[in-house]
């Protein structure tokens, strides 16, 4: 699996990448080479997004650092799964997982109450510089 030309540009020409974190995120080969392109270009080696902001939508971003529970079932699966050749791809994946992890990011708990809108309209807010009434 492959990241297609036109997202991969996509990636390389934005500043900020916002990776949301949610049960079923690590299950998603996609989803997990899109991390791991994102995360290559935090760490210098790729041009795109200097800047990751992860979401942890109910789940406990200890659990994605340290690949437990559900994040490591999902990559034992995917260890089982592809063929030993592509081993090294898991690697990386996990990899990209526990740096993503280590950054700052937003944990959303049950409790929070939110629905997904009120959600992103804290990102924004937060990435504007401006409390929920809009002032900075």
């Amino acid at each position: 699996m492959s990241i297609s030309p036109e997202l991969l540009k996509a990636i390389e020409s934005s500043r900020i990448a916002i990776v949301v974190f949610s049960k079923d995120y690590a299950s998603s080969k996609w989803c997990l080479e899109e991390l791991a392109k994102i995360i290559d270009c935090i760490n210098g080696y790729s041009k795109g997004p200097r800047t990751v902001f992860p979401v942890f939508y109910h789940v406990d971003p200890s659990d994605v650092q340290k690949l437990q529970g559900c994040y490591g079932e999902a990559m034992e699966r995917h260890e089982r799964e592809l063929p030993v050749q592509e081993m090294e791809k898991v690697r990386r994946w996990r990899s990209a997982l526990s740096r993503a992890a280590s950054l700052s990011g937003w944990d959303v708990k049950r409790d929070n109450g939110g629905d997904r809108e009120s959600i992103f309209l804290d990102i924004a807010c937060f990435f504007h510089g401006e409390d929920e009434d809009g002032e900075n």
